[in-house]
C-alpha cells in the first residue's frame, strides 16, 4: 500500500509545483525523446523475456509494481519474478501520453498498455494505465520507479 501512495504523492508533487513542469518548448521535445527512446529499449528488452537487460534501465533499489504485485526492477531476475505471479507474458504493448520534467534531472512519464499473456490455447488480454519516475544518473536516465495498473479484468484473446 505504501508504494501506491508513495507514487501518488510523486505524481501530484510534479503536477502542482509551480515552474517544475516543462509543458513545450525544444527543451520538452528532447525530454520526450531521450525518455522515448529508454522506456522503447526497456520495453524491448521485456518483449525479449531479457531480464538482465529489462534490470539494466532500472537504477539501484528501484520498486517495479505490476497487477501482480511488487518485484524489484533491478533484479536480473525481474521477468522471471513477474511471470512467477502470474502466466508468462506473450507482448507486451505500451503507448506514452505524456512526458514532463521534474527539475532538470528527472521525469514522469505516463500512458497505457496492453499486455498478451497465456499458454497458446488461453491467452489472455490485459489492459491499464501504467506510470514510470525517471532520474538522470551519470547523464544516464534510469527508471526509479515503475507502476503498471490493470483496469478491468482480463480478456480471452480471439474470443
Amino acid at each position: 500500500m505504501w508504494h501506491r501512495f508513495a507514487l501518488s504523492f510523486l505524481v501530484a508533487l510534479a503536477m502542482t509545483t509551480p515552474g517544475l513542469a516543462q509543458n513545450a518548448g525544444p527543451d520538452a521535445a528532447k525530454l520526450r525523446s531521450e525518455i522515448e527512446a529508454v522506456f522503447t529499449a526497456w520495453l524491448g528488452a521485456l518483449n525479449k523475456h531479457d531480464g538482465r537487460a529489462a534490470a539494466a534501465f532500472f537504477a539501484p533499489g528501484a520498486p517495479a509494481i505490476n497487477p501482480a504485485g511488487l518485484v524489484p526492477g533491478d533484479s536480473p531476475d525481474y521477468v522471471n519474478r513477474i511471470e512467477q505471479q502470474g502466466n508468462r507474458t506473450v507482448t507486451n504493448e505500451a503507448r506514452i501520453e505524456r512526458v514532463e520534467a521534474i527539475g532538470s534531472d528527472a521525469a514522469y512519464a505516463t500512458g497505457t498498455y496492453t499486455a498478451t499473456s497465456g499458454p497458446d490455447n488461453n491467452r489472455q488480454q490485459q489492459q491499464g494505465h501504467w506510470l514510470q519516475l525517471f532520474e538522470r544518473r551519470g547523464g544516464t536516465w534510469k527508471i526509479a520507479a515503475s507502476s503498471f495498473t490493470q483496469v478491468g479484468p482480463a480478456r480471452p484473446v480471439g474470443k
